[in-house]
Parts: structure tokens; sequence; C-alpha cells
């Protein structure tokens, strides 16, 4: 008679403790980030606005964080590129706010000025001032928007 087959054996299961850490791993590099800050895990949970029990499954590789958490540590000073590659500095170099446009703003202000005092508004606090400034010159950025629009704009609220 001849032999049935057998199947194969199956490969002996080997198990890895879930808390290590993998060299390279997205977990590893928020453990060197926070290191290199001098931080404990606590601190950086707080500093990230993650939970704690959060960031030590981050660290520990037990699950990845998500897009709101990646933006948080990015906001942190984290460069998005080594975080999620291990590639380029540590840290993101810090972020120049940028200038207003000269000439925009003063077309804001004078647009604002001209349309309290046609209100007959000529004194205003300079909080609400600053706030319609700042309306005003985020409207005259739009393609169509004009100092003559905005000033119509405003007098119908004023």
């Amino acid at each position: 008679m001849r032999a049935q087959p057998t199947a194969p054996a199956a490969p002996p299961q080997t198990t890895v403790p879930r808390a290590t850490v993998k060299a390279g791993s997205l977990g590893s590099r928020l453990k060197a980030w926070r290191e290199t800050k001098g931080l404990r895990q606590a601190d950086a949970s707080s500093l990230f606005g993650v939970p704690y029990s959060s960031y030590q499954k981050y660290e520990m590789n037990l699950s990845l964080p998500g897009a709101d958490a990646i933006e948080r540590f990015v906001r942190a000073g984290v460069d998005a590129n080594w975080l999620l590659t291990g590639e380029g500095p540590m840290t993101a170099p810090a972020v120049e706010p940028t200038a207003p446009c000269a000439k925009r703003l003063q077309a804001a202000l004078e647009t604002v000025e001209t349309s309290l005092s046609r209100a007959g508004h000529p004194t205003v606090s300079a909080e609400k001032k600053a706030a319609l400034v700042l309306r005003v010159y985020d409207l005259l950025q739009e393609p169509a928007a004009s100092k003559e629009k905005v000033l119509k704009l405003l007098e119908l609220v004023l």
C-alpha cells in the first residue's frame, strides 16, 4: 500500500514581546525625541495633548498615532519627515510668521478709517478697530475685492 502524504508541519511559532521597540520605528523615534528633550513620558504626553496610555503605546509600537496626534507632534517641534521615515533632522525648523503685505495693510487701515469717519464713529476701541482692519485685510486679498467694494460693505455694517 502507498503511504498517505502528510501535510507539512507548521513552522514553530515565535512570540515577540509586544513591548519590544523596533530599531528605526516610529515609536523609537518618539522615544529618542523625548529623551533628547529630557522629558518623561508623562511630560511628553502632556506636551502633545495625548493621553498618557496612548503615548506609552506609541513608544512601544503597540499602536500607531493617528493624523491628529502626528499633527500635535509636529506642532511641538518634531520634524514630520524624520518622525515618519527616520530621515532628515529630528526637529522641525522654526517657522517664521509671514510678514503682512504692507500695501494691502495700508489699504485696509485707510478703508476702516474712512468708513468709521463716514459713519460718525471717529473713536472706536483699539480692539474693535484692530478686528476690523484684520477682516478688511483678509477681504482685500480676494481677487474681486477692491477698496471701494469693501467701503460699501462697511457702510452697511457701521
